[in-house]
């Protein structure tokens, strides 16, 4: 798959209001936000790479893709709500195919700050994928 994802600009949760729906926090930006590094390559090695990123299917086993708050002063109270922000966006630029999202795993602390509720758990889950059902460029797998 690599580059031919096809990103229509959704951002979580546009189907609600913020402000109405959620309390609205100022979130990082999820692209730009640090120098791009490259690491150089010869041009026989970038063609290698790029055949092997377009005939592969890229897997990320381990990944949080969400947007933080731009003040991690805000970070307890934006988790506490409940709404983890997918970072759509950086997700259709990334070269990779498969996410293995890991949800909010240890930052679960929606219905306490102890965390690792199973009611947080559960609400984490659900929320995460009623906002992946909203957008068009994520395919949520399962068995």
């Amino acid at each position: 798959m690599g580059k031919k994802k096809i990103y229509d600009g959704y951002t979580a949760f546009d189907y609600l209001e913020a402000g109405v729906d959620y309390k609205e926090f100022k979130l990082t930006k999820t692209t730009d936000r640090v120098p791009p590094y490259l690491v150089p390559l010869f041009k026989n090695e970038e063609d290698r790479y790029e055949e092997f990123i377009e005939k592969n299917t890229i897997i990320d086993l381990h990944e949080h893709p969400v947007i933080w708050a731009d003040d991690m002063a805000e970070a307890f109270e934006l988790n506490h709500m409940g709404r983890d922000f997918t970072a759509y966006e950086a997700l259709s630029r990334a070269r990779i195919d498969c996410v293995f999202d890991h949800l909010m795993d240890g930052t679960a602390y929606i219905t306490s700050y102890s965390g690792w509720k199973w009611s947080d758990v559960i609400h984490d889950i659900g929320i995460r994928l009623c906002d992946l059902h909203h957008q068009s460029m994520v395919t949520h797998c399962k068995t």
